[in-house]
């Protein structure tokens, strides 16, 4: 698994990098648009699976 993340990390960096790399529709502009729907998703699940933990204020001591 470490391996294919080095190598698709390279790809990325070198399709990004090169000049006209991040123009729309170009390899680098491509793969960061991925990356960004792939970070979006698991922020997502990530929300719809843990539990809400609502912030309530500190309570008043009515002494």
């Amino acid at each position: 698994m470490a391996k294919r993340r080095i190598m698709e990390t390279g790809v990325w960096n070198v399709a990004s990098v090169f000049p006209g790399g991040l123009l729309r529709g170009a390899d680098g502009y491509v793969h960061n648009l991925q990356v960004r729907l792939l970070h979006a998703l698991t922020t997502y699940q990530r929300a719809m699976t843990e539990p809400v933990q609502p912030h309530l204020p500190e309570a008043i001591d009515e002494e």
